[in-house]
C-alpha cells in the first residue's frame, strides 16, 4: 500500500535534520585522509576523470555553440519555429554546463588570465558564466515595470565594455553575462502576457537591415527597444559562446586544470574527488529537491535555478549524471553498495515530472511523493559518503 503523502513529509523533514552540514573548514587546515587499505577500482582513474573531464568541457562547447548559431538564426528570422530552437539549444547547453559544475568542485586553482580585454571592470570567468539568482529587472521589462532594464536605458549603449561595467554594479544580482541573462531575455517572466517573452519582441525593427550592431540607430521608441534586446542578446551570447570555448581549452590534455590535478598527491586527488561528489549531490541535487518540497508543502513561492526555462528537473538529472560518471572511478570494491545506491536515485529522479515546483499549479500529490523519494535516496547516499573517508 502506498505511504500517506504526509508521512512521507514528516519523514523527509526529519530526514533533512541530519543532513551533513556543509564543511566550511580551510582545506589547509583538513586533516590528510589515512592512506586506503584497498586498492582503487583502477590504478589509472586520475586519468579517467581527466578524460571525462575533456569530453564534458568539449560536450559543452559544442551544445553552446549550437547556442549560439541558433540564436543568431531566431535573430536573422524571427518566428515561432526559430525561437523554440533557440530556446531548446540553451536548456541543452545549460544542462551540458551542469554536467562540467562537478570538475570545478575538484578546488583547482581558478583560471583567471581571461579576463575580458580591454575592460574597465574584470570579472572571473566562473563570474561571466552561470551566476544565479539574478534581477531580471534590471535587464528588461518585468511586471510593474513595464520599461526598466538595459533595454530601455538609451543612456547605456549596448558594447562589450559597457556591459561589462553594468555586470553586477552595486549589487550582485545585476547579473548581465551568462547562461541565466540569456535565458530570461528569451523566456521573460510567465506572470503574465506582458512579461511572457514573445518572437515578436525580437523583430527587426525599421532601419536594421543586417545583423544588430552596436551603433545602430532606430527610429522609434519601440524600435529601439527592440532593437536594444537583439543587441543585448547578440552579444550576451557571443560572450558566453566565447567564455565557454575558454574554459573547454583549460581541460584539454595539457592545459590549466589538468596539469594541476596530475602534480597532486594520490591521496589529494582521492580526497578531492570524493568531496566533489558530496557537494554536487548536497547543493545541486539535496538542496533543490528540499526546497521543492518546502515550497510546496507551504505554498509559498520559490525560484530555482532556470526558473525562466521552468528546467530545474533537467538541471538536476545533468548533475546526477556527471556524478555517475565520477563516482565509480575511485571507489573501493567494499564500496561498490554506493554506486547501487547512485543509481537507485537516478532511476527515481528520472520520474519526476515536469519542473521540481510550479508556483502557478497547485501541488500534485504523486509529484510530491516523487519528490520525497529521490530526496530521502539523495540523503541516504549523502550519509554513507560522508561516514566513509575518501579511499
Amino acid at each position: 500500500m502506498r505511504t500517506p503523502l504526509a508521512l512521507l513529509l514528516i519523514t523527509f523533514m526529519l530526514a533533512g535534520c541530519d543532513r551533513p552540514a556543509q564543511d566550511s573548514t580551510p582545506q589547509s587546515s583538513q586533516p590528510a585522509t589515512e592512506a586506503p587499505t584497498h586498492e582503487a577500482r583502477s590504478e589509472n582513474w586520475p586519468q579517467e576523470l581527466l578524460q571525462d573531464a575533456q569530453q564534458a568541457h568539449q560536450a559543452l562547447q559544442e551544445a553552446t555553440d549550437q547556442l549560439a548559431r541558433q540564436v543568431n538564426a531566431f535573430l536573422a528570422e524571427p518566428g515561432n519555429d526559430s525561437h523554440k530552437a533557440a530556446r531548446d539549444a540553451w536548456r541543452t547547453a545549460h544542462q551540458a554546463y551542469k554536467a562540467v559544475r562537478i570538475y570545478q568542485l575538484l578546488k583547482l586553482a581558478p583560471l583567471e588570465e581571461a579576463p575580458i580585454p580591454q575592460a574597465e571592470v574584470q570579472h572571473s570567468l566562473r563570474s561571466r558564466l552561470d551566476l544565479y539568482p539574478l534581477e531580471p529587472g534590471y535587464l528588461d521589462r518585468v511586471e510593474g515595470y513595464p520599461f526598466s532594464g538595459l533595454v530601455f536605458s538609451e543612456s547605456v549603449p549596448i558594447t562589450l565594455d559597457s556591459l561589462n561595467e553594468q555586470h553586477q554594479f552595486s549589487d550582485p544580482n545585476y547579473v548581465v553575462f551568462g547562461f541565466h541573462p540569456l535565458e530570461f531575455l528569451l523566456w521573460g517572466e510567465s506572470h503574465s502576457q506582458q512579461t511572457r517573452r514573445s518572437w515578436h519582441d525580437f523583430k527587426r525593427p525599421p532601419g536594421e537591415s543586417a545583423p544588430p550592431q552596436a551603433d545602430d540607430q532606430a527610429t522609434t521608441e519601440q524600435g529601439t527597444a527592440k532593437l536594444r534586446r537583439r543587441q543585448l542578446l547578440a552579444l550576451i551570447t557571443q560572450k558566453l559562446a566565447e567564455d565557454v570555448a575558454i574554459l573547454a581549452q583549460a581541460w584539454q590534455p595539457g592545459g590549466h586544470y589538468p596539469s594541476q590535478f596530475l602534480t597532486l598527491p594520490p591521496q589529494e586527488q582521492y580526497r578531492r574527488a570524493h568531496r566533489a561528489v558530496i557537494q554536487v549531490l548536497d547543493q545541486e541535487v539535496s538542496a533543490p529537491l528540499q526546497a521543492a518540497l518546502i515550497a510546496a508543502k507551504q505554498q509559498e513561492a520559490w525560484q530555482p535555478e532556470s526558473t525562466f526555462s521552468q528546467n530545474s528537473r533537467g538541471d538536476l538529472l545533468a548533475s546526477l549524471n556527471s556524478v555517475t560518471k565520477i563516482l565509480p572511478l575511485f571507489v573501493t570494491e567494499s564500496q561498490q553498495d554506493l554506486v547501487s545506491q547512485l543509481s537507485q536515485l537516478q532511476a527515481e529522479a528520472s520520474k519526476i515530472k515536469g519542473p521540481l515546483f510550479d508556483a502557478s499549479l497547485p501541488p500534485q500529490a504523486e509529484h510530491l511523493e516523487q519528490l520525497v523519494k529521490a530526496q530521502a535516496l539523495t540523503i541516504a547516499l549523502l550519509k554513507q559518503l560522508s561516514a566513509r573517508p575518501a579511499p
